[in-house]
């Protein structure tokens, strides 16, 4: 019969050895027999080689993602050296252009930075020949790598554009993703850990089964060790956070573990220690650890007392004259939420007036209207939510 001649049909047979997707089969089998009548047409019908030729191009392209994906787990689970890097192997202890502390790659830009006072022509030409040593000096580190850095960072990446469809954040965990990925957090190599930490945020952002399953393997403690780690680097730190936000975001027993470990004190110290020198992003770590400091404070009023009581307020006011004018008005908000309602309100007011806040407070507000007077229309809008939030934190705070 014709139904049982198309179900046998090389077509198909393709099509089921390949997963191929229903509506595409229908599709090709429509253009492999009909035109759509709107002209006339010298279609004829396709020979054997022709056939062959499509079949063999159908059953390449279409990817067994699962397969890809144990594949790249089997990677994981590749063993490091046992011993931790040395420090004479830069790139393997900073992550090469990820590095922060001891970067031999960034004293090299620093003292390599011409002097005030040179010409201009010398500069140019001084500037072009330090650039291509560094390009250099990263080729031949990059190059210096282990054999299994590289594959792991290679299936990380892999699977990290895999995971982005939910259905496949699923599929890791039950083909046992996580304690490979896990395991990446310790390695000594750190894009090994930043990329780790962003394959589990992608798999866990507004997954509640998958951030489920990472709570009960152990993730978020995990997690929580490295933001404990006071040699950890920014831009590890950043990936990290991000890691635990989308850990426990909208996810109580998440959230409720978090604060469990100490997390919210961790979090604190880690943004009372961020400098504004610091060589690696920390405008992008402090954003991410105020915005989250603000989930809490959004969906839980017990996290306000409890971020009052271990001195939030003494440590944020710091960040109020940062260079940034996002990381100001971050902690202005965060601020204007501690001091206002609750009864951990009048303990964060008391810890802000014993720092004399409202003198910082009133000369902030001074200098920001100087800005508004001189500047033009960008400044006026640059300026504006800062003076409203300085004004408005001003009003909260008693004068006596």
């Amino acid at each position: 019969s014709s139904s049982s001649s198309s179900s046998s049909s090389p077509l198909n047979a393709v099509a089921m050895a390949s997963n191929l997707p229903p509506q595409w089969l229908g599709l090709l089998r429509w253009t492999l027999k009909y035109n759509d009548g709107t002209r006339n047409t010298d279609v004829r019908p396709m020979d054997d080689e022709d056939r062959k030729f499509l079949e063999h191009v159908m059953k390449n392209l279409v990817v067994d993602e699962n397969e890809k994906m144990r594949v790249g787990i089997t990677t994981l689970k590749l063993p490091e050296p046992g011993q931790p890097i040395s420090s004479e192997t830069p790139l393997l202890i900073e992550g090469g252009s990820s590095g922060e502390s001891g970067s031999k790659i960034e004293g090299g830009v620093q003292s390599a930075a011409p002097e005030l006072g040179s010409d201009s022509k010398g500069q140019d030409t001084e500037e072009t020949s330090n650039l291509e040593r560094e390009l250099e000096e990263l080729d031949q580190k990059e190059s210096s790598k282990p054999e299994m850095f590289r594959k792991k960072e290679d299936a990380l990446e892999m699977l990290d554009d895999i995971v982005l469809n939910g259905d496949n954040a699923h599929n890791f965990v039950k083909l046992g993703g996580l304690g490979p990925l896990f395991q990446c957090l310790t390695s000594f190599h750190p894009p090994i850990v930043q990329k780790g930490c962003q394959l589990i945020a992608n798999i866990a952002q507004n997954n509640p089964v998958v951030q489920t399953e990472i709570l009960k393997a152990g993730g978020l403690q995990k997690l929580i060790d490295l933001i404990k780690d006071v040699d950890i680097i920014m831009e590890t730190l950043g990936k990290v956070v991000g890691a635990v936000s989308a850990v426990i975001r909208h996810h109580r027993a998440g959230e409720l573990a978090f604060k469990k470990a100490n997390g919210l004190i961790w979090l604190l110290k880690k943004i009372d220690s961020i400098k504004e020198d610091s060589k690696k992003h920390p405008t992008r770590v402090m954003m991410k650890s105020l915005a989250l400091l603000r989930h809490f404070i959004d969906t839980d009023k017990a996290s306000k007392d409890l971020l009052v009581i271990i001195g939030a307020p003494k440590i944020i006011i710091t960040k109020i004259r940062h260079e940034n004018v996002d990381i100001r008005e971050k902690s202005l908000g965060l601020l204007n939420d501690l001091v206002k309602d609750g009864p951990s309100a009048k303990k964060a007011q008391g810890q802000l007036l014993k720092l004399g806040a409202r003198i910082d407070i009133e000369k902030r507000i001074k200098e920001v209207e100087s800005y508004i007077k001189e500047g033009d229309e960008d400044d006026t809008e640059l300026y504006r939510e800062e003076k409203s939030l300085l004004n408005s934190l001003l009003k909260l705070l008693p004068t006596n």
